[in-house]
């Protein structure tokens, strides 16, 4: 940058530039260190961090709405019922071209649509994904089906691995008298 006289300062517009991965965490913090020498041997350091931003997913809550079938929120064999997961970005830049999608690792569920594009997820938005499930008549009741929710944009990427019980057993005394089952004492 040439001669700097004493007691002097030079700001250096564009001097130094740098690549952030794209996996870098929110507020990270990114440390600097500049190392300065002159032509008679003068050492001079100066340390500083600049904060990364970047989107972090989080899944809210995720809802059974089977409205069209017995509307216990459960998934019930032979059953359609849609499956909301409700998502946000509670990072500090907004995430672009935001994908839902939805894995069932079970022969009993059927996901009609398992891939939502959810577009731009705002800084500090939500957005809610919609997926149509169907569990087949033939699931055993009680059984654990094991769903697999992923938010990506770009190279960031997010997923929660939920099990959901196919048509829970359970007394819920509606009928008033225990008569729901064979109950011996």
């Amino acid at each position: 940058c040439g001669l700097i006289p004493s007691q002097d300062s030079v700001r250096l517009e564009n001097a130094f530039s740098f690549i952030v991965d794209d996996m870098v965490p929110d507020n990270y913090e990114i440390p600097f260190n500049i190392f300065m020498t002159d032509d008679s041997g003068e050492e001079w350091n100066s340390e500083f961090t600049v904060k990364a931003s970047a989107p972090m997913f989080s899944f809210d809550e995720i809802i059974v709405d089977d409205a069209s079938g017995n509307n216990n929120g459960r998934l019930d064999p032979g059953e359609e019922a849609n499956i909301l997961l409700v998502c946000s970005n509670q990072g500090h830049t907004a995430a672009p071209a935001t994908r839902a999608t939805l894995t069932a690792h079970s022969g009993f569920i059927n996901v009609e649509n398992p891939v939502e594009e959810l577009g731009l997820l705002g800084l500090f938005g939500n957005k809610t994904a919609t997926f149509n499930v169907s569990v087949d008549e033939n699931a055993p009741v009680g059984i654990l089906a094991e769903m697999i929710f992923n938010l990506t944009s770009g190279n960031i990427s997010h997923e929660k691995i939920r099990p959901m019980r196919i048509g829970m057993v359970c007394e819920d005394f509606e009928t008033g008298d225990l008569s729901m089952f064979n109950w011996q004492h």
